[in-house]
């Protein structure tokens, strides 16, 4: 018997369809909580606003990929294919997303600053990673942030063109290799 969703749970859940097929502007506290099968008056309870909502979904859709970053192990190349696989994963699940909330964040300062809040949280994490794997020797002494952009920049870019072109799904592995081609300690 699978366990029941908790009304926080299901409003997530329920954010991130609405957001996919609506965008943020389109998305409604009313359609959210009808989907969630909750009341608009627990869903303000729980997030206080749709932005804060969508601030929760959005950190929560993104966790799996930040705690991969944040439990590193001693090898480099596993490390980074299950962080692109989890990446991967996450924009598989939810290619509407990226199409509908990506383009969106420009032009909404408070969606804005949420989402960039949640990507420093996600960089921040393999930062971490990064100086993990610099501290052991198997990552080249380039500055961090180099190495962050580089890793995640085409994991950004893959995002967006996956939705919109419906590009081919990524080879985690290859990508790594890729990546670590030149960058190895």
């Amino acid at each position: 018997m699978t366990e029941r969703l908790s009304a926080r749970e299901r409003l997530i859940q329920a954010s991130l369809a609405v957001l996919s097929e609506h965008g943020f502007r389109g998305a409604t506290t009313r359609d959210i909580a009808d989907r969630a099968g909750v009341s608009e008056v627990t869903l303000f309870r729980q997030f206080g606003t749709k932005a804060g909502l969508v601030d929760a979904a959005l950190d929560k859709v993104t966790e799996g990929f930040r705690g991969r970053a944040q439990s590193p192990t001693d090898d480099l190349e596993g490390d980074l294919t299950a962080l692109a696989e989890r990446y991967v994963a996450f924009i598989d699940s939810w290619p509407a997303l990226a199409d509908r909330v990506l383009p969106e964040l420009t032009s909404d300062p408070d969606l804005g600053v949420r989402a960039k809040a949640i990507l420093e949280r996600n960089a921040d994490a393999i930062r971490d990673l990064v100086i993990h794997h610099q501290a052991r020797g198997d990552l080249a002494q380039e500055a961090v942030e180099d190495t962050v952009r580089a890793f995640l920049g085409p994991l950004l870019a893959r995002a967006s063109l996956r939705a919109v072109l419906a590009v081919e799904p990524l080879d985690a592995r290859s990508y790594v290799n890729r990546f670590l081609d030149g960058r190895r300690g």
